[in-house]
């Protein structure tokens, strides 16, 4: 979300357009979008706190929204316009250190229930388990969780979840059963 009216013209209108040069690897078959405000623009209420169903997607030029003054330059630019049935607004899901990726695909289940941005990633229930039981263990302990692209550090342990329920700590693996808070 670029800034405080831009939110509210598109809480207001129900839509949301980003420039098609910017948005050219969109999936088939998205049925929401959520809107991410940064910490730079929203300080406070950063997070995603609004959702909405997609109704309809269509490509239009710039100067032809009228919701959001247009700026000089910028007229005939290509965009993409994702028409929404309704917003909903969610429970604040508060960033993370290093910011939102443009597109990130998740569940609606994870969209209601996440509290931050790490938990809208997580692929399936033994992920969320163990995203679970480290949060729990970076509460208690005072560390710092964070998630790369295909693990979590904390306390300076790199920490991956294999199928078949097994986890690596540090090079080591270990059954999820086995894995608990003194492996970290």
């Amino acid at each position: 979300m670029k800034d405080e009216e831009h939110l509210k013209a598109y809480v207001k209108n129900k839509f949301y357009h980003i420039p098609a040069s910017r948005l050219s690897n969109v999936r088939l078959g998205v049925a929401y979008l959520a809107f991410y405000e940064s910490k730079k623009s929203f300080s406070e209420g950063s997070g995603m706190n609004f959702y909405g169903k997609i109704k309809e997607i269509k490509r239009y030029k710039r100067c032809m929204c009228t919701e959001i003054p247009v700026k000089r330059g910028n007229e005939e630019e290509q965009y993409l316009r994702f028409e929404l049935e309704e917003l909903t607004e969610i429970n604040n899901i508060k960033p993370v250190e290093y910011g939102m990726q443009l597109i990130t695909y998740t569940t609606l289940y994870l969209l209601k229930n996440a509290g931050n941005i790490h938990e809208l990633k997580l692929k399936n229930r033994d992920e969320i388990e163990l995203y679970k039981i480290l949060k729990k263990i970076s509460k208690e302990r005072g560390l710092k969780l964070l998630r790369k692209r295909d693990c979590y550090v904390i306390d300076g342990k790199d920490i991956e979840m294999f199928e078949n329920r097994k986890v690596r700590v540090d090079g080591r693996i270990v059954g999820f059963g086995e894995f608990d808070g003194e492996w970290v």
